[in-house]
């Protein structure tokens, strides 16, 4: 739920912190030594935008956000040298229930206008797809992306380019 940051509850920061940035390090924790032993390999995080821009009303997901990008920077420096890539996408706004559900929560009365806000900010002018940010993932997962390390790479049709 959207709410200015003097109004959100320690319970809903706490639980977002847990999934978003507990989730990920846990993963990354126990993925080091398997992906040592086979000699290196690839990380992938899910970030956001929101790990790299402020947005009102969204504190929790925002700081927990920039703590995966921060975590992925931090992991991709430590783990280098043993072979492993670690990197992450930060996506825009793409069409699926999780922006549906955003865009109700901003503007209960109104989403298609959040929508149509939305979509006026991003310099292609739409929103990006599942299927896009599932070929991202797989570029960054393959040896294709062999020097990609650390990076936090946008896929959001240019909203943060400004």
């Amino acid at each position: 739920m959207t709410k200015p940051l003097e109004k959100q509850c320690l319970a809903v920061f706490e639980q977002v912190l847990r999934t978003n940035v507990l989730g990920v390090w846990l993963a990354m924790k126990y993925c080091v030594e398997p992906m040592k032993k086979r000699g290196g390999g690839s990380m992938l995080a899910v970030a956001s935008i929101a790990g790299v821009i402020g947005f009102p009303g969204v504190a929790p997901y925002i700081a927990s956000k920039h703590a995966v990008c921060g975590l992925v920077k931090t992991a991709a420096l430590e783990l280098g040298a043993s072979g492993i890539r670690v990197n992450a996408m930060a996506p825009g706004p793409i069409e699926n229930r999780m922006m549906r559900s955003l865009e109700s929560q901003l503007e209960p009365e109104n989403p298609e206008g959040v929508h149509e806000t939305l979509t006026a900010l991003i310099a292609l002018k739409r929103y990006g797809t599942n299927e896009e940010v599932a070929h991202l993932a797989a570029f960054l997962a393959s040896d294709e992306a062999s020097f990609c390390s650390g990076g936090i790479h946008m896929i959001d049709g240019g909203f943060t380019a400004a």
